[in-house]
């Protein structure tokens, strides 16, 4: 009932501003293909589903609602609908620079992997956070791990680092 609702009237509003917002990024953005932003519906449309969801859960039976799993299922879907929004606007905004940018292909291939793993580094921790897993016992065994591997690699790393700063 109120869920399907909610997700239909998210739907109608997302679809109206949606033609407001490509008539005005037609025009802003001449240069770019017309289907450039058909990549960013599906992530809304989940992202819609999953909050119409998270509304109407409250209006759930008692014995589905107080579950806490429910709850935690429906965070994680909202932060990977999160995540699945931002990389494509990571990806779009790559695409739409890289014809205006002087930088060489490679440098920017570099520019755009080094992006979508500080977004994974970000999305990953919250992610397991929201699951209910504990950080710090991780964090801690990634930081003895890095400097133990920086110690054994320290030669090629400073290469590695010198190559890049010619770049």
């Amino acid at each position: 009932g109120v869920t399907l609702t909610t997700f239909g009237l998210l739907l109608f509003i997302k679809r109206v501003f949606w033609r407001k917002f490509g008539a005005w990024f037609g025009r802003r953005y001449p240069d770019l293909e017309s289907g450039a932003l058909r990549r960013f519906r599906a992530p809304l449309n989940f992202l819609a589903f999953v909050f119409s969801c998270s509304l109407g859960l409250p209006l759930a039976p008692e014995s589905f609602a107080s579950r806490p799993f429910v709850v935690t299922i429906s965070k994680a879907f909202f932060v990977v609908g999160s995540y699945w929004l931002l990389r494509r606007g990571l990806l779009f905004f790559f695409h739409a620079t890289s014809r205006k940018s002087h930088l060489a292909a490679s440098t920017r291939s570099l520019l755009q992997t080094l992006s979508q793993i500080a977004l994974i580094a970000v999305v990953a921790p919250v992610l397991l956070d929201t699951v209910g897993i504990s950080l710090t016992p991780i964090l801690a065994s990634l930081g003895v791990g890095s400097i133990a591997v920086a110690l054994a690699a320290q030669d090629t790393l400073s290469n590695f680092f010198s190559g890049v700063y010619m770049l």
